[in-house]
């Protein structure tokens, strides 16, 4: 069974994030004042629309803005303590931060050459400034 639906063709990694953080501050890539997203995902998508058509690509994010790590916890004695003093593992759990493109079933391999490209410019731009 064939469906039309949207495939993934890329999800958020450290690297790529660390790459738009770089370019950013370079002044390669310059942030939407309208926008909160830095997100490398977001960059991609904003420069795959013009190529391939917002109407064949879908950006999907969250990101978690409060932390819900912070719950009761009954000790052995019968005290209730905080999650977040009893464990420091738990105090510096990592919010949520998760993005995604997609792309309409017929353009994923062009999609997914283009992002390499992208992703391969911007990644050679960043070391060559490491490396000065």
């Amino acid at each position: 069974m064939r469906r039309g639906h949207f495939r993934r063709v890329y999800e958020r990694s450290p690297s790529d994030e660390h790459i738009a953080r770089a370019s950013i501050g370079a002044g390669r890539l310059v942030p939407d004042l309208k926008r909160a997203d830095l997100s490398a995902a977001y960059f991609l998508h904003e420069k795959l629309k013009p190529v391939f058509g917002p109407e064949k690509l879908y950006y999907a994010n969250y990101s978690q803005s409060s932390n819900p790590n912070a719950f009761p916890v009954l000790m052995a004695d019968g005290r209730v303590e905080s999650s977040e003093s009893v464990s420091e593992v738990i105090r510096n759990l990592p919010l949520t931060n998760i993005n995604y493109i997609y792309a309409a079933p017929s353009l994923v391999p062009d999609v997914k050459n283009w992002i390499e490209k992208i992703a391969n410019r911007y990644s050679r731009e960043v070391s060559h400034d490491e490396h000065r």
